[in-house]
């Protein structure tokens, strides 16, 4: 299952002993915007986050059919890892989290670029922390959200593979810089 692998490889997932990581633009947006939803979070737990929404993100790349936002459905996936890191739920209640989460993901591409995309990527970040929190006190999320027949790509991406977001995960990382050196401290 896609999401069991998620959650396995995001739990290897840390920084290198306080070492900055240089993280690109893209994924440092995206880390502000888990900020936003957690607060307490440390810097590996948005990380992996944002690794996650990005990975999401490359996923649905060319494949979104209906309009759908890539970004709002990545971000609530990826709130949900951060809340489950930050939390450390196990990985069976992390899985639960990311399948409370794919149940609430949404977001019109249209919107993107103006102050309702950022309306609607904020409402994605703080329902994937939800549902974290809800993963944490037992409700019981989807266990296929993501890839299953009638899970989050079936809807929104028919064509686009969801086996593509944990190809590589925990050896390959979306969140590094291609060019420019930024760095999470």
């Amino acid at each position: 299952m896609i999401d069991a692998g998620i959650t396995a490889a995001v739990a290897a997932f840390a920084a290198a002993d306080g070492e900055p990581v240089p993280v690109s633009a893209d994924a440092l947006a995206l880390i502000d915007a888990l900020r936003e939803a957690h607060p307490q979070a440390a810097e590996p737990d948005l990380a992996a986050g944002a690794e996650v929404a990005l990975r999401i993100i490359a996923a649905l790349d060319g494949h979104v059919e209906g309009g759908w936002s890539r970004t709002s459905a990545a971000l609530v996936v990826g709130s949900a890892v951060a809340g489950s890191r930050w939390r450390k739920l196990d990985s069976r209640t992390a899985e639960r989290a990311i399948g409370l989460a794919a149940t609430q993901a949404g977001g019109l591409e249209e919107l993107e670029a103006g102050p309702l995309g950022a309306l609607q990527r904020a409402h994605a970040v703080r329902a994937g922390a939800e549902a974290a929190e809800l993963a944490a006190t037992g409700v019981e999320g989807h266990r296929d959200a993501l890839a299953g027949r009638r899970g989050l790509f079936a809807l929104v991406a028919p064509g686009a593979d969801p086996s593509a977001i944990a190809d590589g995960l925990g050896d390959r990382w979306l969140i590094r810089p291609r060019t420019s050196e930024r760095t999470l401290a």
